[in-house]
């Protein structure tokens, strides 16, 4: 199955869910003229009852770097902010697959752009700049996934927004199907990807080797890295968990706190509710929560 079908069909479950109340919507940057979106979603239990600041946690939504809102992850937004975080549904620049537009690394500039934005303004959002988290799924798991570990790496970090002198680095990173090895991943025939993987890129591994390199999250693994979680259904077939493995059990000896589980299955958007043979989406929720409560909270 190609992938633009696969999230085609994401789409339009996920988009019948509207929320009652709705998010805060927020702008935490302005590029070219354009703002760049951020929904809030807060916990909707008495605020009494919650510590003051919360730990923060931004959602950074899929569709292959090329496609795709916010509204992706509203229902994850909100289930995520029910269990008791400040969530931070944001909207990147995406890759214009026929001109190159926003290809790589600009998607990576604005989510780094969206944590300093986050830390800067942690007292009015109620937030713990110190206790931040990110999550995302396919192209957003891997955005999610590259700023845990890439928070040492200058060439990533970009101009965008008002808060340069602001740290971009994140406490914890929960991957849902993440393209984590793009090296590996790079191997699957570019058309098996609809060509999104080489638009995003600018070019395939043959032509522009050292963007995949400085893209994958995996490559920049170290020990001062944060805790990352990384769930899959092991036979899907968009970012092939299977040739993935070698860097997995790279990150468990390297990183504390990295964690993956590959699940029966072959479903990729295992977090969309009524998709796949074993419908994981509350699962999905439950464990991400626990694995951010456990690291977002010391």
């Amino acid at each position: 199955m190609k992938l633009i079908t696969t999230l085609s069909v994401s789409i339009s479950l996920l988009s019948s869910g509207a929320l009652a109340d709705g998010p805060r919507h927020l702008t935490y940057a302005t590029e070219g003229g354009n703002a760049l979106d951020a929904f809030v979603y807060s916990p909707s239990v008495d605020a009494e009852t919650l510590e003051s600041p919360i730990p923060a946690i931004l959602m950074i939504h899929g569709g292959g770097w090329v496609m795709g809102s916010p509204w992706f992850m509203s229902r994850q937004s909100q289930a995520l902010a029910d269990e008791g975080f400040v969530v931070i549904n944001i909207e990147y620049r995406l890759t214009d697959r026929e001109t190159g537009l926003n290809a790589f690394p600009i998607p990576v500039h604005d989510t780094k752009a969206a944590v300093r934005w986050t830390r800067a303004n942690a007292a009015a959002l109620n937030v713990d700049p110190d206790h931040i988290g990110a999550v995302g799924g396919s192209a957003g798991a891997h955005l999610a996934s590259l700023l845990a570990t890439s928070g040492d790496v200058e060439e990533l970090e970009g101009d965008v927004g008002e808060h340069g002198n602001v740290s971009s680095e994140i406490q914890a990173a929960v991957g849902w199907a993440a393209p984590f090895d793009l090296i590996a991943v790079a191997e699957v025939d570019p058309d098996d990807w609809d060509g999104v993987l080489a638009a995003f890129m600018g070019g395939t591994f043959d032509e522009v080797p050292e963007n995949y390199y400085l893209a994958s999250p995996a490559e920049h693994m170290d020990a001062t890295d944060p805790p990352v979680l990384l769930l899959h259904e092991f036979e899907e077939r968009i970012v092939f968990p299977t040739l993935q493995t070698e860097a997995f059990e790279r990150g468990e000896r390297i990183i504390e706190g990295f964690e993956v589980v590959n699940w029966e299955g072959e479903e990729h958007a295992f977090w969309v509710p009524g998709r796949g043979e074993h419908d994981r989406a509350e699962q999905t929720i439950q464990m991400t929560a626990e694995f951010f409560r456990k690291h977002l909270s010391d």
